[in-house]
C-alpha cells in the first residue's frame, strides 16, 4: 500500500485526526469538551452526507470507533488499522510525550528508511511551520487524551453495540505505539 502522495494537508480540526473525541459511559459524547463537540457534530454531517464506508488509521481509528460505538449505524462497513483507544492487556501505549515529535513518527512506521514518502514528508528537516503543526497536535492529544492516556476504559463494552458491523482490524505485529493485544481486545468484542 502506497501512502498517498496527492493528499493535502488538513485545513481545519475537523479535516485531521488530530483532535480527540472520548466517551463517557454516563453521558453524551458531545458534552464532554467544547472542541470535540464541535468536531463530532462535524464528523458526524460529513459521515451522514458520505459514503457510509470508513478507514482510519491510530488516532483517526480511535475517533471512528467512538462513533461507531455511539451510534452504530453510522458506518456500514469500518476498517481500523492499529487504532488507539484500547487499553492493551499486554504492554502500553507509547507515550508520543517522552520523544520528539519526528521520533515518534519515524517509531510509527514499520520501515521509515525504506519508504520514500516517508523520507519526501519527514526527512528533510522539519519547517518551522510543520513543527508548530506537530505540537499543536501534541497539545491537543493532552487535552483531550491524557487522562487515561490514549484510551477510554469504556470503550471496549460500547463496542459490543456493533457486533453485527462488518468490521476489518489491521495491525502490525510488532506495533511500537499501540501493542496488538488492544486488536484482541476488539476482536473479542
Amino acid at each position: 500500500m502506497k501512502w498517498n502522495r496527492g493528499a493535502k494537508p488538513a485545513a481545519n480540526a475537523a479535516d485531521s485526526a488530530l483532535s480527540w473525541i472520548r466517551a463517557q459511559p454516563a453521558r453524551r459524547l458531545d458534552h464532554e469538551h467544547p472542541r470535540s463537540r464541535e468536531f463530532y457534530r462535524t464528523l458526524r454531517a460529513r459521515a451522514e452526507s458520505r459514503a457510509d464506508r470508513c478507514a482510519r488509521f491510530s488516532l483517526g481509528g480511535w475517533i471512528a470507533a467512538e462513533m461507531a460505538a455511539n451510534d452504530p449505524s453510522i458506518f456500514s462497513k469500518i476498517v481500523l488499522v492499529a487504532p488507539a483507544g484500547i487499553r492493551p492487556p499486554e504492554g502500553e501505549i507509547k507515550d508520543l510525550f517522552t520523544v520528539p515529535a519526528l521520533i515518534y513518527l519515524r517509531e510509527s512506521v514499520r520501515d521509515y528508511a525504506s519508504s520514500p514518502e516517508f523520507s519526501a514528508l519527514y526527512d528533510g528537516g522539519t519547517s518551522p511551520e510543520q513543527y508548530e503543526a506537530f505540537e499543536d497536535a501534541r497539545a491537543e492529544t493532552a487535552r483531550l487524551a491524557w487522562q487515561p492516556y490514549m484510551f477510554n476504559p469504556s470503550l471496549p463494552h460500547l463496542l459490543e453495540g456493533t457486533a453485527n458491523n462488518p468490521a476489518l482490524i489491521v495491525w502490525g505485529r510488532n506495533d511500537q505505539v499501540v501493542p496488538i493485544s488492544a486488536a484482541q481486545v476488539i476482536r473479542s468484542r
